[in-house]
């Protein structure tokens, strides 16, 4: 129970279970009592999670408790080791080699501010050298499927990628995250730094797997503005914009759409007016010419690609798939009272492929990661810990709901919390993690 004081689950004085990390029912409200010891019972068993370390048990309450458990490895959600990481990678060789999906470290970045002890003049290459040892065993940890992430800032970073592309090889190499972690920016003696790196590689290029990440209520009502029967949907434009626009580019997706705007249906030309169009080496612009009169005549919208300019441009969808989607409702036309322009109803994704630029408040390392941390550990001794959703997005990114994750520089234990978070976000979250630290 003094444990709880300490960690701050319980009050001292009032040695009640705190609101912020449990509840109490109804029934029980909380009661004053003379010390720590008096917390009643019915307390601890509607706050049956509440953390217990085994230390202050004797060796067989230990062994009864371990044998207890059927499938240990099942039960435990993840497995936490007190050890310089070398020795340790290498006690876990045989128990977890090939098993973990990925692995993320946030080792020193060997800056002042994280410098280690050096025992000769050789700082960059015994830094390098350290990396290289572990990350060579961490390799053999991955499935073939697997991938390795390892943030690191401006400091090592290029000596980095060298050690990583030499381990991995250049063909497993993924990409380079940029992560704005300190938007306040680091004063330097020109630039104020405020970024930081994160490097992807994978076991191997041809079979890795990653993941899309998941948009927000906010971002995903924000990228999809509209909503209808279906749900939320945005209007894209079909014609080609930026480069490559041109009809010339595409010369088989220039063809006209057809508007009945008192029927409000959508067609494009029949097939043998669409394949006079372009002979294969020129158009027929007169030909287009006599089909837009055609057209007209009748009282029908003739809908070409025409950019701001005036030029003539291309749709971003062939004929096949445009005579597909106006049959189906996907591709409409809306008319602005001089011209009718033909527009895409883009269903909403609540995925998003991730970029390699992340900046926003959700990476920002001091509010996201310091005062986080110090919310839950008051003296709180490790200055520079990561956002959590920084971690949390970089392991949706390389891991799936019941796969493994291994961290053999734990520091202050981020990757263990975001895989706790990632396994209560999902219903089916049953992530693991294997700590070093």
């Amino acid at each position: 129970i003094q444990e709880w004081v300490k960690l701050g689950f319980i009050e001292e004085k009032n040695p009640q279970i705190t609101q912020k990390n449990a509840e109490l029912p109804d029934e029980n409200p909380r009661e004053s009592a003379s010390s720590a010891d008096n917390i009643s019972v019915d307390a601890l068993k509607v706050n049956n999670k509440l953390v217990l370390d085994t230390r202050f048990f004797d060796e067989d309450f230990k062994a009864r408790l371990l044998a207890s458990m059927e499938n240990f490895d099942e039960a435990c959600d993840g497995l936490l080791i007190h050890s310089e990481n070398f020795q340790a990678l290498n006690l876990l060789q045989e128990r977890y080699r090939e098993q973990v999906k990925c692995v993320y470290i946030d080792p020193p970045y060997n800056t002042a501010a994280s410098e280690i002890m050096y025992k000769n003049e050789y700082k960059h290459s015994s830094w390098c050298s350290l990396l290289q040892d572990r990350v060579i065993l961490a390799k053999s940890f991955l499935t073939r499927d697997g991938i390795s992430q390892v943030a690191i800032d401006d400091a090592e970073f290029h000596r980095l990628e060298s050690v990583i592309r030499l381990i991995f090889g250049d063909e497993n190499y993924i990409a380079n995250i940029a992560i704005m972690q300190n938007p306040k920016g680091r004063d330097q003696r020109y630039i104020a730094d405020c970024h930081e790196y994160t490097i992807l590689s994978a076991k191997d290029i041809n079979s890795v797997k990653t993941y899309r990440l998941k948009l927000s209520a906010d971002e995903l009502a924000k990228k999809f503005s509209k909503k209808g029967e279906t749900g939320r949907h945005r209007e894209l434009p079909l014609r080609r914009s930026g480069s490559g626009a041109q009809r010339e580019d595409r010369p088989y997706m220039y063809f006209p759409f057809i508007y009945n705007p008192r029927e409000d249906i959508l067609t494009v030309v029949p097939r043998n007016e669409y394949e006079k169009i372009f002979s294969g080496s020129s158009f027929d612009d007169a030909f287009v010419d006599d089909l837009k009169k055609k057209y007209e005549d009748q009282g029908l919208s003739f809908i070409l690609p025409i950019r701001e300019d005036g030029s003539l441009g291309r749709w971003r969808w062939g004929y096949d798939s445009s005579e597909k989607g106006a049959n189906q409702g996907i591709l409409f036309a809306k008319t602005n009272g001089r011209s009718t322009t033909i527009y895409q109803v883009d269903e909403a994704d609540e995925t998003y492929l991730p970029k390699s630029l992340w900046y926003g408040e959700r990476y920002d390392a001091s509010t996201k990661g310091t005062n986080i941390l110090k919310s839950i550990i008051h003296q709180n001794s490790f200055d520079y810990p990561k956002s959590l959703f920084a971690v949390e997005d970089m392991l949706a990114i390389g891991s799936s709901d019941s796969e493994l994750i291994l961290d053999f520089f734990a520091g202050s234990g981020t990757t263990g919390h975001a895989v706790i978070d990632l396994n209560r976000i999902s219903e089916s979250g049953q992530r693991k993690y294997v700590l070093v630290e």
